[in-house]
């Protein structure tokens, strides 16, 4: 079976016009968590912040 999720996050990425970030934390010494985001501006939500 093929998973097509990663390839959603790819899109979501090309389309926000942002960068992906990732990072890892170490859960012990044979595991970690990866954590991947891409932040995607929601239709019609105006930011709290001026920026």
């Amino acid at each position: 079976k093929i998973s097509t999720g990663y390839m959603g996050l790819l899109e979501m990425a090309r389309r926000s016009g942002n960068r992906l970030t990732y990072k890892f934390d170490d859960v012990n010494d044979e595991y970690a968590y990866y954590t991947v985001t891409v932040r995607v501006r929601a239709k019609g939500f105006k930011s709290p912040v001026a920026g």
